[in-house]
């Protein structure tokens, strides 16, 4: 019985990011690989019994390569997404940088690496983390925020710029496009 839900959970990922753009393609596949038993390989075989003429194979077939668990929300994935379509580097997910003041590591959604050995940290800021009292954790809203501007002053030790940026500034590419180039995200060499 468990092969049998697993390949619906697949299927129906598959059709439903056969429906979407990209970005949101994304974000199903992500989803997929995170919280199902399949693999990009699975999704692929999965899209070719669908075939290749169908509605939005293409759009899939490109998404499912790029298809990584580690993101963390739809968000997440419809950024980086975003970035993809734009040219820009993809970066690492949920990478742990290690805070030697509380000695422990704080894992940062996204990362990229530039040519000079320097880093961008990326956080993208949903605003489930305010508004869930399960994500507050019993904590109020200003105490969350107040740990959301504690833990980025512990990243900034690192020297590293930290590019934060909301789900509102998704729907206004162009300017997302400009945040990611002022903080010297690196595009993909053409």
């Amino acid at each position: 019985m468990q092969e049998a839900q697993a390949t619906d959970e697949l299927a129906t990922a598959v059709a439903c990011a056969r429906t979407l753009p990209f970005p949101k393609a994304l974000a199903i596949m992500d989803s997929l690989l995170r919280f199902s038993s399949t693999d990009r390989e699975r999704a692929l075989r999965e899209l070719e019994r669908v075939g290749a003429h169908a509605r939005g194979v293409a759009v899939t077939q490109r998404a499912i390569p790029h298809a990584n668990g580690a993101s963390e929300n739809g968000g997440e994935s419809i950024a980086r997404g975003i970035m993809i379509e734009e040219g820009f580097q993809e970066p690492e997910l949920q990478v742990p940088i290690y805070n030697a003041l509380d000695d422990e590591d704080y894992y940062v959604d996204f990362v990229w690496h530039l040519s000079d050995g320097s880093m961008v940290f990326g956080e993208f800021d949903g605003g489930e983390k305010f508004s869930s009292e399960e994500m507050r954790g019993g904590k109020s809203v200003s105490e969350v925020a107040r740990d959301e501007r504690l833990r980025e002053s512990r990243l900034t030790l690192h020297g590293t710029p930290v590019l934060r940026f909301t789900p509102c500034m998704l729907n206004d590419r162009a300017g997302f496009v400009r945040l990611l180039k002022a903080y010297g995200v690196p595009r993909n060499q053409s």
